[in-house]
């Protein structure tokens, strides 16, 4: 009876700790593509935006 309460944590908590990284590294290997194209397209339609007012602005004047 005592060797296999002895056995039995080490492979709830190895089970237990191989588990848990994953999801995180999953999580935040995730999180930052996805943000990061809607940013830069963003800033692109941003940009672009601002150098057709400039361009239509120059012209007028």
């Amino acid at each position: 009876p005592a060797v296999t309460p002895t056995a039995t944590p080490p492979a709830t908590s190895s089970a237990a700790a191989v588990p848990a990284p994953q999801p995180v590294q999953q999580a935040s290997a995730a999180t930052p593509p996805s943000l990061n194209p809607m940013l830069l397209v963003a800033g692109l339609v941003t940009g672009v935006a601002v150098l057709c007012l400039l361009l239509l602005g120059s012209r007028r004047a």
